[in-house]
Order: structure tokens, then C-alpha cells, then sequence
């Protein structure tokens, strides 16, 4: 299975991959990617760089020691802390790449202690839809709480 997160905070949207450590946890890993929800070319951007992310997802990477090193994902927001990142109605939704297909999964916002939740079905992407991820995005932070 591949996994990318993403995240749409203050008009602003965040894409990274995820990969299991040896342990079995699911981590941020790089790419670290923002883009302006709202820019003219962010369908164009988007349809290049979802794929990409997905296929940085790897299994079997070592597991962190160090928990308390800065994120890059907070760098990419301008914020110290997790705490900081997904206040102010900040939504999240997980892209998994399995055998059967590629699916949206849209989460609900719990707060910095309750972390992201699912919330909805799973959404099968179809091949026409992840052609226009923009949109396909934007149908599940609609069903994100």
C-alpha cells in the first residue's frame, strides 16, 4: 500500500507521502509539498504531483529515534507545532494507493490531541477523476469535519 496526506489549511494546500517504518508506524516522509488551493495552475501541478508523492511512499524505513526534531511540514506552514498547524479549521484527507485501486479518504478534525480521524466512505478514484485531482480534492475536503 502507498499513503499521502493532505492537508488544506488557510487556502493553502499540503501534500507529503507517508512510509511504514520498521516498526509498522505510518511517518511524514519527503516530499514536502504546498501549493495555493486557489492559483490558476494548481489543477496542472496537483495532476503531476500526486502521483509522484504516492510513489514516494515506501515500507520498511527505519523508525525514528528522535521525535522531537522539527517537521518540515511546519516549516512549509510558518508554525512551531502541531497544535499550530491544524488549528483554524484545518482538513485532511488520506490518499491510499492499494491492489484495487486508488481512494480519497476524507477525515475529521479533532484537534491537536485527537489528530485526524476518517470520517467518510472511502472514495474510489476512477480513471477519469484522477485525471483532475483539483477536483477529486476538492469533493472530499467537502466531506471532511
Amino acid at each position: 500500500m502507498r499513503i499521502a496526506a493532505v492537508f488544506l489549511r488557510q487556502g493553502v494546500l499540503y501534500l507529503h507521502p507517508e512510509s511504514q517504518t520498521t516498526e509498522g508506524a505510518w511517518i511524514a516522509a519527503p516530499p514536502f509539498l504546498r501549493f495555493d488551493w486557489d492559483d490558476l495552475d494548481t489543477s496542472k501541478k496537483l495532476n503531476e504531483a500526486v502521483p509522484e508523492v504516492l510513489a514516494e511512499s515506501r515500507q520498511g524505513v527505519p523508525h525514528p529515534t528522535d521525535w522531537n526534531v522539527g517537521h518540515p511540514l511546519y516549516r512549509l506552514a510558518g508554525v512551531k507545532s502541531w497544535r499550530k498547524f491544524v488549528a483554524e479549521g484545518c482538513k485532511s484527507m488520506r490518499i491510499e494507493g492499494r491492489d484495487e485501486g486508488v481512494y480519497v479518504i476524507p477525515q475529521e478534525n479533532r484537534g491537536a490531541k485527537g489528530g485526524f480521524v476518517d470520517c467518510a466512505e472511502p472514495i474510489l478514484c476512477s480513471e477519469a477523476e484522477s485525471s483532475d485531482w483539483r477536483m477529486l480534492l476538492a469533493k472530499a475536503f467537502r466531506l471532511c469535519k
